[in-house]
């Protein structure tokens, strides 16, 4: 009997927090889903899902254990990888089309976004934080890897 309100107890605190982590999540995929699948400006996408990254990012550093904050982060990118996919095509395409000064430009100007600052600067602390790198997590790692051409 015992080993049965263990077993129960351990089945109802996973989907406890199976839950919780979805509803942590929502927003994130919310606001991805829309900038994804709308006519806006690829700049202004690109704003979206490096605001919403790093917010996501911001929120997996709430958990004390370390392997929360990964499994978070890990969630968050294979839940959105769909959305980030279809942001990074459109900002890829855009930037296809420009020449090689051009190119130099953009990327120049894009690190210079306090929004890529902040999202960079929050990347390092869940870097540090769980010992790994970013460009692991997925759609999240190619993102990152969009913003620095040099470094893919």
């Amino acid at each position: 009997m015992k080993n049965l309100i263990l077993v129960f107890l351990a089945v109802t605190a996973i989907s406890f927090t199976s839950c919780n982590v979805n509803k942590r999540l929502a927003p994130f995929t919310t606001a991805l889903e829309q900038a994804a699948n709308s006519e806006m400006s690829p700049d202004k996408k690109m704003e979206i899902l490096a605001t919403t990254t790093t917010k996501a990012l911001r929120e997996s550093l709430v958990f004390i254990n370390p392997k929360k904050t990964g499994q978070f982060v890990d969630r968050f990118a294979k839940q959105n990888e769909k959305s980030i996919g279809k942001i990074i095509q459109s900002l890829d395409g855009n930037v296809k089309g420009m020449s090689f000064t051009e190119k130099i430009g953009f990327f120049a100007q894009t690190a210079k976004k306090p929004y890529i600052k902040e999202l960079k600067k929050e990347a390092k602390k869940v870097e540090k934080k769980v010992g790994r790198k970013m460009k692991t997590y997925g759609a999240v790692g190619q993102f990152l890897s969009f913003l620095n051409p040099l470094k893919g």
